[in-house]
C-alpha cells in the first residue's frame, strides 16, 4: 500500500475553482442548467466532508491576500502563484472505505504535520477532507512563503529533484502506518494531478495499480524510441560507410578511411562473397 502526495500551483481563476470544487459548490444559470464543481463526489456522503479554514469569514483568495497583508507582502505582481494545492492520500485498501475511523485519522494528522513541517502552519489557507468519493482524500492549500518570508512558488516547489524528495519523506512519514512510497526511479514525467484525482475516483484501478500502469506507459515509450534511435544510427553508418567513413572508437567523430583501410575493406567483402558462393 502506497502513501501518496501530489503538488500543484495554482493562480488567478484556478484558485477560486478549486474552492468550488472542494466545498461541493453547485452553481445554477438562468437557463436552469446546473454545473457541479465535484461530478465524482457522491452528495449524499458530503456532509461527512471536514473542512477547516484558517480565516472562516473570508473566502479562498480573500484569505489568501489577508495572509499576504498580514505578513507585508504587498507589492504581488498579476500573474504571481499564490497558491499551492497538496493531496494526499494512500491506496484505498488502506481506508476502511469511507468511514472516520481510527485509520482515517492517524493518516489525516499525520498529513497535517507534514504539511506544517514542510510549509509551515501559518501558510495553511484551508483543509478539506473528502469522503464522498472512492477514495478518502486530504486537499491542503497553502501560500507558498520562504523561510524569509517572500512569496516564491518556484523556490517553496522546487525542481524535480526536490519533488521527488518530498515524496521520499512524505512516505517516511507514514512509514509506521504500513504504508511505503510510490514508485520511484520511474523516467515517467510529473502526473498532473487532474489526471491523477481521476485515478482516486476510480473503482477498477486502485492507485498502486495505476502508478505501476504509468511506469509501464513511459517505459514502453522509451524503448520504441530507442528501436527509432537504433534504426537511425544503422543508416547513417551505412551511409558512411558508403562514402569510405568510419566512426573513430577515441572521438566518436566520422573520420575518412585510408588508402589502406579501404584496400582491407575490399579484400573482406570479396572473401566473404567467395564464402557464399
Amino acid at each position: 500500500m502506497y502513501a501518496v502526495i501530489r503538488i500543484e500551483k495554482r493562480k488567478g481563476a484556478a484558485i477560486s475553482a478549486i474552492e468550488k470544487h472542494n466545498a461541493r459548490t453547485e452553481e445554477i444559470f438562468v437557463d436552469g442548467s446546473v454545473k457541479k464543481w465535484a461530478e465524482n463526489a457522491d452528495s449524499n456522503l458530503s456532509q461527512n466532508n471536514i473542512t477547516k479554514k484558517k480565516f472562516n469569514d473570508l473566502n479562498l483568495s480573500q484569505s489568501i491576500n489577508q495572509h499576504l497583508k498580514n505578513i507585508g507582502i504587498d507589492k504581488i505582481r498579476k500573474d504571481a502563484v499564490k497558491a499551492v494545492e497538496i493531496l494526499c492520500t494512500a491506496s484505498p485498501e488502506y481506508f476502511n472505505g469511507n468511514r472516520v475511523d481510527q485509520k482515517l485519522t492517524a493518516f489525516s494528522q499525520r498529513a497535517m504535520e507534514f504539511v506544517s513541517e514542510r510549509f509551515g502552519k501559518e501558510n495553511i489557507m484551508s483543509l478539506d477532507i473528502h469522503l464522498d468519493e472512492k477514495t478518502p482524500h486530504i486537499h491542503f492549500v497553502i501560500v507558498p512563503i520562504t523561510k524569509d518570508k517572500k512569496l516564491s512558488a518556484k523556490t517553496v516547489c522546487g525542481n524535480r529533484k526536490d519533488y521527488q524528495n518530498l515524496q521520499d519523506d512524505f512516505s517516511e512519514k507514514m512509514k509506521d502506518l504500513g504504508l511505503k512510497r510510490g514508485i520511484r526511479g520511474s523516467n515517467a514525467k510529473h502526473i498532473e494531478m487532474k489526471e491523477f484525482y481521476g485515478a482516486l475516483t476510480n473503482d477498477v484501478i486502485p492507485i498502486n495499480e495505476f502508478l505501476e500502469n504509468r511506469k509501464s506507459s513511459e517505459v514502453s515509450k522509451l524503448n520504441q524510441e530507442l528501436k527509432k534511435a537504433k534504426i537511425i544510427a544503422h543508416h547513417a553508418y551505412e551511409l558512411l560507410k558508403k562514402n569510405n567513413f568510419t566512426i573513430d572508437e577515441k572521438t566518436l567523430q566520422p573520420r575518412k578511411l585510408t588508402t589502406e583501410e579501404i584496400e582491407a575493406l575490399k579484400m573482406k567483402n570479396e572473401q566473404n562473397n567467395r564464402h557464399k558462393l
